[in-house]
Formats: C-alpha cells, sequence, structure tokens
C-alpha cells in the first residue's frame, strides 16, 4: 500500500498517487470508483484495495476451488468485520469472473452490516465508509480505550449509520434486499431468535439493521437486541446450497480489534490480511479457521460464534 499523504473530505479517504504512475495506462479503469474518474491525480483505498483483490485472483485463478452457486453467512465480531471485508473483495472479483455467483447472505450484528450496507450504498461507497470510520478511532482513540466507551461509541454510531441508511431506502433498494440479505436479531420476551429477511418499508428495514447490532430496539412491537447474543452466525437451512461460513472471531487478529483499530494503517492491514487469507483457503493451503464451505441442511447443531 502507498505511503503517499492521505487527505479527506465529506465522503472518500485518498491518497496521492505515485509520482510514476500514469492513469492512461491503467488497465481496469472501470474499476476506479467515481471520486477517481472524476479526479483523474487521485487514487483512493477503495480503489487499490479491489486492485489489490482483483491482482490476488488473477495470479491465482487456477488453484483456486469455490462453489458456483453460494451463500455466504458472516459471524458477528465487532470491528473485526474489516477481516471480512477484504474477504469480500476477493468474493467480488470472483464473481466479476463469473467464477462464484452469490445468492444469499446472513449475518448477525456487524456481520448483518456488512452485506446490508453493500446493497444500500453499493460495493464502492461501502468500501469508503467502513475505511473513513479509521479515521474516527485515530482522531477520538480515548472513545475506545475500554470495552464500555467502545460499546456506548460503537452504538451511537451504529443509530446514525441506521439514519443515514433509511433515507437511502428506496423502493428498488428495499427490493433487493428483500430474500439477498438476512439480519439475525434477538428478541427478550421471549428469549428468541429472528432472521429478517423481507423488507417492506425503510422504517421497518431500518429497525431490522438497528436491531441485529444494537441493544433494546422496538421491532414491530418485540423489545429487541443484538442478534449475536442468540445466533451469531445464522446459518440458512432450507438446504438450497452451499455456504461459506466467516467466523470473525477465529480469524488471526488481536482481539482487542473486536472493539477498536489505532488507525487506518492497522484497518488496511486487517483488510488485506482477510483478503491474503481467504485466497490461501480457496487454493486449500494452510488450514483457516474463520472459513468453512459447508453443505446446507434441515437441521444445524448447538449455537456457535
Amino acid at each position: 500500500m502507498s505511503s503517499n499523504p492521505m487527505t479527506t473530505d465529506s465522503k472518500h479517504v485518498h491518497m496521492e498517487i505515485d509520482p510514476a504512475d500514469n492513469n492512461t495506462d491503467d488497465p481496469s479503469p472501470s474499476r476506479r470508483c467515481n471520486y477517481c474518474r472524476t479526479n483523474p491525480k487521485k487514487s483512493c483505498y477503495c480503489y487499490s484495495l479491489n486492485l489489490r483483490a482483483q491482482t490476488l485472483v488473477d495470479t491465482s485463478l487456477s488453484s483456486l476451488t469455490i462453489p458456483y452457486n453460494l451463500d455466504v453467512v458472516i459471524s458477528g465480531g465487532g470491528f473485526l468485520s474489516y477481516y471480512y471485508l477484504g474477504v469480500s473483495t476477493i468474493l467480488n472479483s470472483l464473481e466479476s469472473l463469473n467464477k462464484t455467483k452469490l445468492h444469499r447472505f446472513s449475518g448477525a450484528s456487524a456481520g448483518a452490516q456488512a452485506p446490508f450496507k453493500n446493497v444500500v450504498l453499493g460495493n464502492e461507497l461501502h468500501i469508503q465508509s467502513s475505511l473513513s470510520y479509521a479515521l474516527i478511532f485515530s482522531s477520538y482513540s480515548n472513545k475506545f480505550d475500554n470495552m464500555l466507551n467502545a460499546a456506548i461509541t460503537a452504538d451511537f454510531h451504529w443509530r446514525t449509520l441506521a439514519e443515514y441508511l433509511e433515507d437511502l431506502c428506496t423502493p428498488e433498494i428495499l427490493e433487493a434486499l428483500t430474500k439477498k440479505v438476512y439480519v439475525s436479531i434477538t428478541l427478550l420476551f421471549p428469549w428468541s431468535n429472528k432472521l429478517i429477511s423481507i423488507y417492506t418499508s425503510k422504517e421497518q428495514a431500518q429497525k431490522a439493521f438497528l436491531a441485529t447490532g444494537s441493544m433494546f430496539i422496538n421491532y414491530e412491537g418485540n423489545l429487541a437486541i443484538d442478534g449475536g447474543a442468540t445466533d451469531c452466525a445464522p446459518r440458512f437451512k432450507d438446504g438450497k446450497r452451499s455456504q461459506l461460513i466467516v467466523e470473525l472471531l477465529n480469524s488471526e487478529l488481536p482481539m482487542r480489534n473486536v472493539v477498536s483499530f489505532k488507525g487506518l494503517a492497522e484497518v488496511l492491514k486487517a483488510v488485506e490480511m482477510g483478503q491474503d487469507d481467504f485466497v490461501e483457503f480457496l487454493k486449500g493451503g494452510e488450514k483457516k479457521n474463520a472459513f468453512m464451505f459447508v453443505d446446507e441442511r434441515e437441521s444445524w447443531g448447538t449455537f456457535t460464534c
């Protein structure tokens, strides 16, 4: 990753490109984000990470094994979701090459946030907004210095994000979310898990998003909390196709990254680790406990996360 100076504006995290870089020779200009297309002297981390993923896939394609029809399940794990951000760039690259087709996503808490945001915002803005949050880590480190502070801060930001996403949930977005993104929430009375996949209004979609990663949300008359409390990795049970399970807590990232990162450099390292580990897993190399392919079936074992 380039060490050139980073600058920010209200929507993007970007950096000066290397002086030797020549955009006219860019082999894949369509992979640039909209910001880079209109500012050819800038190159953003969104583009860099997508290009890195494409390069990893291109150089290893003949040795990668992945089911063509696939569902994806992402566990909860707080800010370890940056690891999955790297995984998602590899999945997107493989899908763009018609090597796999991603049908559905299921998750709890941060594991639900990733696919939900990706549908609402689109891939490029999803990556940009996720990386932009790294600036909060470095600017307000005291807000993440212990579990309690981190939980309070993250909950506030989760609620703010939910309001922002609600405004973007047009009827077309709601249709795209429905039966595509499955969100796990925990109902308090009676104590049970509910998996939401139907989105009928932007208000209902916002409540579902809130409930999977926040505390004490009124969801359709029921008091709900973080879905990870009852099903942290909500697997599909209808036997339709193979699924990839991503267990964020089984990544090799430090457990302190559940609640915080030191800044953008550490966040980028986590994203790139997700890319590298997933490619290694698909190559059948060193065993990675964060990933497994399973065939869907009617019943599953006890609760896991």
